[in-house]
């Protein structure tokens, strides 16, 4: 089933230099859905491998444009990764698959965890890395990290939105997990300076958001710093 999609890259940067660290690629619809919408539509008509499959092809062939090392953000469900025939097309999609980072969406349930990482070996072995996902919200489980190789730990935008009183406890227990464990702790949704200033304060390593960097569909003109960021930490 093919879905009518555009690709956004979201900008991701390092806390300790404004740096750009890389993108999270972000699928919108005809009408500007977000990813959220398409997910929900994908699921409910049974279509979910093919979204991922599609996203991930028209991610990757945009982001082979990029002549640097920066990386990328790719969203995609457990049972598409389960499933095995979407991560065997990566070395074909790919010039650099090294650069790609599978972030686990929250969306529903691993029930086989050994067969999850074997599905995900081939990815691994390509230099691939892994990001969970949507950490304290849907089905996102920390079991994964006795199972499979995580390098990025991410939280919910939804901890920093306003509709949502900001209580920084569960944010500063992720960051210090992700520290304990020796993974990297992004905070996405930091589209003020209050939502940046809580990020830091919560020990994020990686930030994303608009105060910090807007997303575009031409990552490759993306300024390679945030100067909104280097002042804050400089």
């Amino acid at each position: 089933m093919p879905f009518d999609i555009t690709m956004e890259f979201m900008p991701i940067h390092e806390v300790g230099t404004g740096g750009l660290h890389g993108f999270e690629a972000l699928a919108r619809g005809p009408q500007g859905e977000h990813s959220a919408e398409l997910y929900a539509v994908a699921r409910r008509t049974g279509a979910l491998a093919d979204l991922d499959r599609q996203c991930l092809r028209t991610a990757l062939r945009a982001a082979n444009a990029l002549d640097s090392d920066y990386r990328l953000f790719v969203n995609v469900s457990p049972s598409s990764i389960a499933g095995g025939r979407l991560l065997s097309e990566l070395g074909d999609i790919s010039s650099r698959p090294e650069r790609i980072v599978l972030q686990i969406v929250p969306f529903e349930a691993i029930h086989d965890h050994p067969r999850f990482l074997a599905a995900l070996t081939p990815a691994l072995e390509l230099g691939c890395r892994v990001a969970l996902g949507g950490v304290g919200t849907g089905y996102s489980s920390l079991a994964l990290l006795t199972h499979a190789p995580v390098h990025y730990l991410k939280a919910d935008a939804s901890y920093l939105q306003p509709h949502n009183p900001v209580d920084d406890l569960p944010l500063r227990a992720m960051g210090g997990l992700a520290q304990s464990l020796s993974l990297r702790f992004v905070v996405p949704g930091c589209d003020s300076e209050r939502h940046l200033s809580t990020a830091l304060a919560c020990g994020a390593d990686l930030v994303q958001g608009t105060y910090v960097g807007n997303p575009s569909q031409t990552p490759q003109n993306a300024p390679s710093s945030s100067p909104v960021l280097k002042r804050m930490t400089g």
